[in-house]
């Protein structure tokens, strides 16, 4: 399980997604571009270096609206800055549309920037409520924030821009939901040129959007709370979450009904409030916070149940619905030390959320395949590989060190320092903030051999430095390697010398070797060994074992048993097998379970084929089951990790200089 940072939400909390203005009109800072009512924009469609199934961000971004309205999904504004540090320079003016159908994105409006501004779609059009401007053109400190009290209604067809009643008050941090012919604007503060303090309303907006006379109606609200989310369900207004003036967060659920015109309580977000989002369908509320659960709340019963769980948790998102059922989590900011934004929306309600999410940009990277790899945070690292795509290519020149990152919430790349030798096959795993490769197989001049040597990667400092390896001479490749009792774990593997006689050359290795997890002593045998020999075969710790599937022993023959080795007694026990065996197959633990990825199985006949199935083990009936979809891309030298309740797999083999980056969300992992 690839571990994730510390959820920090206290630092948000004073500032993130929002702030108030006056009542006057505000004129916008002179570098943000404007389209007024009489104007007409030219959409101008942006290209795209992104190829997916899922929408994707032109850019990342916190505090926008958002909302679909008539098959296509709108983005509003929105801060790209860093936190806190708010400035007219990082706020954004585009209105974004993206069509649902053709997966294009294009800019087909542009307003004065601002951040936090209430996007709702009615029959008349998209309406943009209220929002937070900064003053300072650049970051200065204090920022000079201000709520806006601007309401226009956006003309997809015209392309334009109408006034409508400006709000009684500049309003931010708020949200905005429309209940029939009802515009109700909740929550929120009012901030006057300031940074932070500012006024706490306990009150609601309401604006009849059937009558062109209509103007704000003031209602009170039984609460005084900013960075909520609000929902329409089932005929009534659903406030959830939020911050009150005391600094307090809050899982409060308020809930107005306007056939009563009164409101009430439901039962508490169980989850985190702050900076959450939250859509409304006929009978439910979906919402999501800092943690990444996916709760749903059923407005009959008033009572709430977890409906699944993002891959990318965040906070100051949006969520939003689009005609075909299809609940999207989309932008945001990660709740981690990095505060990426996030460009890639999930899909966590409908038919979409069973499906992996599959996402292809260019990489930078020389090499195709078989790089060491590890997730460390929010990035996935790759180093060295094979510059090939033929299964026998071990010249030296096409062994590669080069070092890259991914980001997976921003979809960039960013060059770290190479591996200290040309070597792929590595076996790799995580210590805290560090990265630590084993072995490998690698040039030295004479031939590709199997390599002994360990290296540890500092993410902090970008620099490998050299461990206590494997014992000299006898080099591995294609083993196992778990992290348990404070100990690193070796598990089967080929030693490969060509400069040993020919009967010599492959050498299965049986022999446990362990080590301290500090690598301050090098490896030495356990006392065990495997049951049978095994190379390129699936393992993971999972509980207090180490499970192994499939793989080759010697003269290429398939491994059909599966056993898991207790740590504590140091012997093997029979576990249960998938429904076939697979030859380098990923075996990764998800949630309480175990998924089996990628790698080959053979045909009906009798040849191995790449294997896009997945198969998921259930630890309460200890047995396999193959899920209802398969990977989306070619399974052949995949990098699969089990990330949080998910399964985050990439591959670089291509001929294309691509990356594909494939999420399956742990719902699809049910039966």
């Amino acid at each position: 399980m690839v571990p994730r940072s510390t959820v920090i939400l206290l630092a948000f909390a004073t500032a993130c997604a929002a702030s108030t203005a006056d009542n006057a009109p505000v004129e916008a800072p002179a570098a943000a571009a404007a389209t007024t009512s009489s104007e007409t924009f030219t959409p101008e469609q942006l290209p795209s270096t992104v190829e997916a199934n899922v929408p994707v961000l032109p850019w990342g971004l916190t505090s926008f609206g958002s909302i679909t309205h008539e098959g296509t999904l709108y983005v509003l504004g929105g801060y790209s800055g860093m936190p806190h540090a708010y400035s007219a320079k990082d706020q954004h003016g585009e209105l974004l549309a993206y069509d649902l159908k053709t997966q294009q994105w294009s800019v087909v409006s542009k307003v004065p920037a601002l951040q936090g501004a209430g996007l709702v779609s009615h029959a008349s059009g998209l309406i943009r409520v209220g929002g937070m401007r900064a003053m300072n053109p650049t970051t200065e400190t204090p920022s000079k924030l201000v709520s806006i009290d601007t309401v226009q209604r956006f003309d997809p067809a015209a392309g334009t821009w109408t006034d409508m009643p400006s709000l009684p008050e500049g309003r931010s941090s708020h949200d905005a939901v429309v209940v029939g012919d009802t515009l109700y604007v909740v929550g929120g503060w009012r901030l006057k040129n300031e940074a932070k303090g500012g006024d706490w309303p306990a009150e609601m907006f309401a604006l009849d959007l059937s009558d062109p006379a209509a103007t704000w109606q003031r209602k009170p609200a039984p609460f005084s709370r900013r960075a909520i989310a609000a929902a329409a369900a089932g005929g009534k207004v659903y406030v959830l979450g939020g911050m009150g003036a005391d600094r307090e967060l809050s899982k409060r659920v308020e809930v107005y009904d306007p056939a009563t015109d009164s409101w009430s309580q439901a039962e508490d977000y169980p989850g985190q409030g702050f900076g959450m989002a939250a859509v409304g369908t006929a009978d439910a509320v979906l919402a999501s916070g800092a943690d990444g659960a996916v709760l749903r709340l059923d407005v009959a019963k008033g009572t709430w149940t977890r409906s699944s769980t993002l891959a990318l948790p965040r906070f100051f998102h949006r969520m939003v619905a689009d005609p075909d059922g299809t609940v999207w989590a989309l932008g945001g900011i990660r709740p981690s030390a990095d505060a990426s934004r996030i460009r890639v929306a999930e899909p966590v309600s409908g038919e979409r959320a069973a499906q992996p999410v599959h996402v292809r940009v260019a990489s930078p990277m020389k090499s195709k395949n078989r790089q060491g790899s590890a997730v460390l945070g929010d990035g996935v690292y790759f180093f060295g590989g094979n510059n090939s795509l033929g299964q026998h290519d071990f010249e030296a020149n096409n062994f590669t060190s080069g070092g890259f990152r991914l980001d997976l919430a921003t979809l960039e790349w960013k060059a770290v320092a190479d591996y200290p030798v040309a070597r792929q096959t590595m076996s790799v795993a995580t210590r805290m903030d560090e990265i630590v490769a084993f072995g490998g197989f690698g040039h030295d001049g004479e031939g590709a051999k199997s390599h002994p040597e360990a290296y540890v990667y500092s993410a902090e400092d970008d620099t490998w430095s050299p461990a206590k390896g494997l014992p000299a001479p006898r080099g591995r490749t294609q083993f196992g390697l778990a992290k348990a009792k404070d100990q690193w774990w070796v598990f089967g593997g080929l030693d490969y010398d060509p400069s040993r006689s020919k009967g010599d050359q492959f050498r299965h290795e049986t022999a446990i070797l362990s080590a301290p997890i500090e690598l301050n002593e090098g490896f030495k045998p356990s006392g065990s060994t495997l049951s049978e020999p095994r190379r390129a075969f699936a393992g993971a710790a999972y509980t207090d074992q180490y499970v192994v599937v499939g793989g080759m022993r010697e003269g290429f023959q398939l491994v059909d048993t599966c056993e898991a080795f207790a740590f504590e007694s140091k012997s093997w026990v029979p576990f249960p097998c998938p429904t076939k065996p697979r030859l380098s197959g990923h075996l990764v633990p998800v949630g309480d379970g175990l998924a089996l990825v990628a790698g080959s199985s053979k045909g009906a006949d009798g040849k191995f084929k790449a294997d896009k199935t997945i198969e998921v083990f259930d630890a309460e009936s200890a047995s396999w089951a193959v899920l209802p979809v398969e990977l989306p891309v070619e399974p052949k030298h995949l990098h699969v990790f089990g990330w949080d309740a998910s399964i985050l797999a990439v591959s670089l083999h291509n001929d294309e200089a691509k990356a594909d980056i494939v999420m399956l969300r742990p719902d699809a992992l049910s039966r």
